[in-house]
């Protein structure tokens, strides 16, 4: 996954000061982000802006990377009928 996947408009003339390549994953642009004071990175693409990432859209951005899974688990257990306990089972 690619930075350009997390963007955000450019809305206002505030431009962040570090940039950043569209190019650069998500995983190289993560630790710059983190170390910048402004927690904003501009992203460039042939040497212009084509937008923002913040830390909100980076989340976002990995969030559809991470497939999704279902909220419970199922634990199938076998045992002899005569060796059965709910007790000894929790």
């Amino acid at each position: 996954m690619k930075i350009k996947d997390a963007i955000l408009p450019l809305l206002t003339s505030d431009t962040p000061t570090r940039t950043v390549d569209a190019s650069l994953s998500v995983m190289e642009a993560l630790p710059l982000l983190l170390d910048t004071a402004e927690r904003r990175l501009a992203v460039t693409q042939d040497g212009d802006i084509v937008g923002i990432v913040t830390e909100s859209s980076m989340l976002d951005a990995l969030g559809r990377f991470i497939a999704a899974r279902d909220d419970s688990s199922v634990l199938t257990i076998e045992c002899p009928p005569d060796q059965y306990s709910a007790s000894a089972i929790a």
